[in-house]
Order: structure tokens, then C-alpha cells, then sequence
């Protein structure tokens, strides 16, 4: 149970780090803000742990807390630092002879044990648990392709991460299990290779990122004999914590490697690994004894080139750290979601995202609004995307904002500006259904425009300084709401947070691709950065660029160009976010290789 006494301490030492993760249990305004915490607090004359507390509580949000915390390398309960559950094995069962080697490294258990709780997750299939799973990118889950087969696409698979929160999930990759492993019996040896029962599965938010995934080592393994092993593993879908136990390895031709690891149901798909906690292989079930269970050895799909590929597109940037991918480019911290519905948009994974809202948390300023134009603009170039992007600036004295989107999108082509039907022209009806109508005839060209061109129209709004005239709010509204019925057009909003414009919005894009879901728009929500955002930028950088930086060397220059900033919640502020980025890159030019 988490007490006032253990977390007082933390939000004393670690405020940033607890500020990250309350901003990672939310959705746009509905995340806890530890100022807010802080604030009631003061008001109630209370400490701001025990209001904490009560909130994370009431909103059952205290697993989620903690998970993100534990990815972070930050227990605080005591169970957290416990050892996994040991299997009750017979030390003269056969194959397993006498372990000829140290046992696990306690300090780094405990480090182990922290991470592992963050990249391991369960496997659901309309709510149940099905399989284990760790995640090892930024959005892919490693699991047996066993615990996957066979599934209706009607039915809903979802990963169910650290945090206590659900993901939806989709197969990106699968290498069968043979139909003789269904009868306890191992493939032969010339199918082995085809059928190694492993998949991996694509979640549309990078939680590999937020949390942690695991590293798969880049050589094959040479041992030979027994081992220690510990498997992550959630038996009958409960969480018993992790078990030690003994794997045995005759060499390279192994097609599967017995192991003495108690399991049952929804052990499937759980990850082991060695006393140097490098993974060795995947849990798939028992032997036809009944008694020996067996791994799929990493050995067997490590090499496969499709899975290879695929793990590391997504293990590439999905964004940008700068807008010209160099030192001297405007640098481009803590946009994370813009880069996660955009990429999604760009790659077909989400049609029934419309388009980007871009509203701001505190509307008097303006900064990242305009800057998002020239992030869409590099990253679109960068991907090389089929996308025609359409800039669009409204303001105050629009009075026909259909003429002015087509003038934008064709200019001097020729074409003759949309106009309403006859019968519904402004002389012949109200002014609102003659302004429907030529929204229509405007976007019914634009689409025409994607067939020729084979390219989907963008088409982004830029915020009025001063307001839109009710004449042009009700055309974006039909512009808007046209857009969303049409499948090869796109529409990003930048502001206009005083406007209702559309029903429909999601605020995590997970919920635009549940089974369901309507045309609407993603929102982006631009508040301050964290320390980690800055650290995540300049992670990327760094390894673009080639410099031998380590994780040491990179918090350490994140936190030199943080000092002496007032930060807000733990936050930088988006005024200050030019400052940070000029201390960064100066430090960078020195360090970038000649």
C-alpha cells in the first residue's frame, strides 16, 4: 500500500519524475498535474503526498503510478524489490544435470526485477488473459505466435501493460507453430526454421518508450550445458512474480530448450533469461512427458529477416529531434504525440483519424503553433510521404473562407471556384445550407485532385490572432465536418480551442482505431516539456550524429542546460524552450565528430 511517509520523500527529491508520470496516466486535460496536487494541498492544509494519494486512489490510477515509476528505476514498496518465486524442481531430473555457474547477481536482480515489471505485459483477448509478452521497441510485443492464432479480427486483442492500462493491439509479425508442437511433440528439423512459434505485435503507442523493452542481444548463443533461468511469466494471467529455474542446451541444433519452470495458462509468450539476464528464448508450453517444459531459443527466429526488419523500423526515430537533422536545426522536444498521430495518418494504421488538433493548455500564447507547420512540413519530407500539403492562414477579416481554401489549393489552375447547386445558391436558401453545398462542390474537386495525383490533400488551418467572423467559423465547421467524410483528406487544426468544430475527438489514438470508432480528429495537447523529453531529444541526436555519449553524459548535459530555469510543475515552460535548445545545441557543435 503506498503511504503518505514513503511518497513524501520521493515528491521532495523526484518531483519531475512523479510530474511525468501523472502526465502519463492522463488524456489532454484530465491528467493530475502536481501543481494542482501542491496547490490543493495548500488550500486544504494538507501535504500534498496524502492529497496525491487520495487522487491516485479515487481514480484507480495508484498501479499505473507506481508501474511507471518502476520503469524508471524508482521502487517504492517493499514487494517491488522482492525476489521472484522459485519453482519447486527435482535436482536429479533429467536433462538437467548440475548448474556449473554463479547464480544471479543481486544488485542486478533488483535492477533486473524493476525492469522486467515494466516491460513485461499480459496478453488479452476481449479482457482475458490469453499469453505474456515483453515489449521490445517502442510499440512492438514479443509473445508466442501460438497465443495469437486463429483469432478473429472481430475480437478485440489488447496488451495490458505495467501501468494497468490497456492497448490495442494488432499481429505485425508471425512465425507459426507447427501442428505437431499441438500434440506436445518438436517440429521436424526441416521445418524448424518456418515454424519457430513467435510473433510480434504492434500497438499504436510507444510504451516501449515510456516504460522499458528488452534488449535482444545482437549474438547468437554459444553455451552449452544447464544454466540458471528466470522466466517473466504471468501463470493463469495472475502476477506471481517471476520463477528461477534451470535450462538445458545441448548446442545450436536444439530446435527448443527444456527447462524445469513451473507454468500453466497465459504462461505462453513469457520471455527467460540467463544469469547475465541477456533473453534466451520464449515459454511455449510442456513436452508430451508432462513434466519438462521448453523454450523457443531466440537462436531460432533471431536471424529471420523479416522480423529483423521489422523490429528496427520501429526501433528508428518515428519523429524528428531536429527540423533539418542537424545541431543547427530548430530542435524539437516533448511533441511526442504530434509525431504518433502523424506517423500513424502518414502509414494507413489509423483511417478513421481524420486529422490533428492542436489545442494549446493555456491559449494566450502562441508558441509551437506555428512551429507545428514546419515540423509536419520536414517530417512529411523526411518519410517521403504522398502528401500534399495545403497551408491555409484565416483571419479576422475572412469573410469566405471556401473561396480562400481554393485559391490555396489551386490558385491559377484554371479551375472555376466552387460554387453551391442551383437551387441552393445564397440568393435561393439560407445562407448556411448554400454554404454546405459549396463545401461540398469544393471538396468533391480536392478529391478528385488525390485521384489524379494519387497523393492525399492535407489541409492545414493556421490559428486566427483575432478570431474568426461568424461567417467563416460556420464555414470551417462545414469544411471541417466535410473533411471527416472523406477518406483521401486530411485536416490539421493549429488552435481554435474556443471552438466547438467536431463531436468527435480523440484524445489518445488508441481510441481512433478501436473497433467502432467514427471519422474524428486526435488531439494534441502542447503544455511544458519534462526533463525526459529533453533527454529523449537528445538521445536521438546524439545517436544520429555519431557521439559517444552514454546515459551518464546525457542526463548530465540535460540537466546542465535545465539550470537556473523556473520550471512549472517540473515542467520548462514553452517561453524557456528556446533557451534550452540553444544550451543544448552549443554543447553539441563542440562534441559533434569533424
Amino acid at each position: 500500500m503506498l503511504t503518505a511517509n514513503v511518497l513524501g520523500p520521493v515528491l521532495r527529491t523526484n518531483a519531475p519524475l512523479v510530474d511525468e508520470a501523472l502526465q502519463s496516466l492522463g488524456d489532454g486535460a484530465n491528467a493530475v498535474k502536481l501543481m494542482s496536487v501542491q496547490a490543493t494541498a495548500e488550500l486544504m492544509m494538507a501535504s500534498p503526498e496524502s492529497i496525491l494519494i487520495q487522487i491516485l486512489e479515487r481514480r484507480g490510477l495508484t498501479e499505473g503510478f507506481l508501474a511507471y515509476l518502476r520503469g524508471h528505476g524508482l521502487a517504492l514498496l517493499d514487494q517491488d524489490h522482492l525476489l521472484p518465486n522459485a519453482a519447486v524442481a527435482d535436482p536429479e531430473f533429467l536433462p538437467f544435470g548440475v548448474v556449473e555457474q554463479d547464480g544471479f547477481d543481486m544488485g542486478l536482480m533488483a535492477k533486473f526485477i524493476l525492469r522486467a515489471k515494466a516491460f513485461r505485459c499480459r496478453i488479452l483477448l476481449d479482457g482475458d488473459t490469453i499469453g505474456s509478452g515483453a515489449l521490445i521497441s517502442p510499440r512492438l510485443v514479443l509473445t508466442a505466435a501460438h497465443v495469437v492464432e486463429g483469432i478473429d479480427p472481430a475480437r478485440r486483442l489488447e496488451v495490458l501493460g505495467d501501468n494497468g492500462r490497456r492497448y490495442l493491439a494488432r499481429v505485425a509479425f508471425t512465425s507459426p507453430c507447427h501442428p505437431d508442437e499441438h500434440l506436445g511433440q518438436l517440429p521436424p528439423a526441416a521445418e524448424a526454421d518456418a515454424y519457430a512459434d513467435v510473433a510480434l505485435l504492434r500497438l499504436t503507442h510507444p510504451l516501449g518508450r515510456k516504460l522499458a523493452a528488452i534488449d535482444l542481444p545482437d549474438a547468437a548463443t554459444d553455451w552449452q550445458g544447464t544454466r540458471n533461468l528466470i522466466l517473466v511469466h504471468f501463470p493463469k494471467g495472475e502476477d506471481r512474480g517471476g520463477s528461477l529455474g534451470r535450462v538445458a542446451r545441448r548446442g545450436a541444433q536444439d530446435i527448443r530448450l527444456q527447462h524445469d519452470i513451473r507454468s500453466e495458462g497465459g504462461s505462453s509468450g513469457g520471455p527467460g533469461f540467463d544469469t547475465a539476464f541477456s533473453f534466451v528464448g520464449l515459454h511455449q508450453g510442456r513436452l508430451a512427458n508432462g513434466e519438462t517444459r521448453r523454450l523457443v531459443p531466440y537462436d531460432r527466429f533471431a536471424s529471420n529477416a523479416e522480423f529483423r526488419a521489422i523490429v528496427a523500423d520501429d526501433r528508428a526515430l518515428r519523429g524528428l529531434w531536429s527540423l533539418d537533422d542537424t545541431p543547427d536545426g530548430h530542435l524539437i522536444l516533448g511533441r511526442d504525440a504530434f509525431f504518433d498521430a502523424i506517423t500513424a495518418m502518414v502509414g494507413g494504421q489509423a483511417p478513421m483519424a481524420r486529422g490533428l488538433w492542436i489545442r494549446r493548455s493555456d491559449p494566450t500564447t502562441v508558441t509551437g503553433l506555428g512551429f507545428s507547420h514546419q515540423m509536419l512540413t520536414a517530417f512529411l519530407r523526411a518519410v517521403e510521404a504522398k502528401v500534399d500539403l495545403h497551408r491555409v492562414a484565416t483571419e479576422q477579416m475572412d469573410r469566405d473562407l471556401v473561396a480562400k481554401v481554393h485559391g490555396v489549393i489551386f490558385g491559377d489552375e484554371g479551375i472555376i471556384p466552387a460554387d453551391a447547386r442551383p437551387g441552393v445558391r445564397a440568393d435561393e436558401t439560407t445562407q448556411t445550407a448554400s454554404d454546405e453545398d459549396r463545401v461540398r462542390s469544393l471538396l468533391t474537386e480536392v478529391e478528385r485532385r488525390a485521384a489524379e495525383t494519387g497523393h492525399e490533400q492535407w489541409i492545414y488551418f493556421d490559428n486566427p490572432p483575432e478570431g474568426l467572423s461568424q461567417a467563416a467559423q460556420f464555414q470551417l465547421e462545414h469544411l471541417v465536418r466535410g473533411i471527416m467524410r472523406r477518406t483521401s483528406l486530411r485536416i490539421i487544426l493549429a488552435g481554435y480551442e474556443t471552438y466547438g468544430l467536431l463531436e468527435i475527438r480523440y484524445d489518445r489514438l488508441d481510441d481512433a482505431l478501436a473497433p467502432g470508432a467514427r471519422p474524428g480528429l486526435v488531439i494534441e495537447t502542447l503544455r511544458g516539456v519534462s526533463e525526459r523529453d529533453v533527454a529523449q531529444t537528445v538521445t536521438e541526436m546524439v545517436r544520429a550524429l555519431g557521439i559517444d555519449w552514454g546515459d551518464d553524459v546525457i542526463l548530465r548535459e540535460v540537466a546542465r542546460a535545465l539550470r537556473g530555469l523556473t520550471l512549472v510543475g517540473g515542467l520548462v515552460p514553452p517561453a524557456l524552450l528556446g533557451e534550452v535548445a540553444s544550451r543544448l545545441t552549443a554543447e553539441i557543435r563542440a562534441s559533434v565528430p569533424q
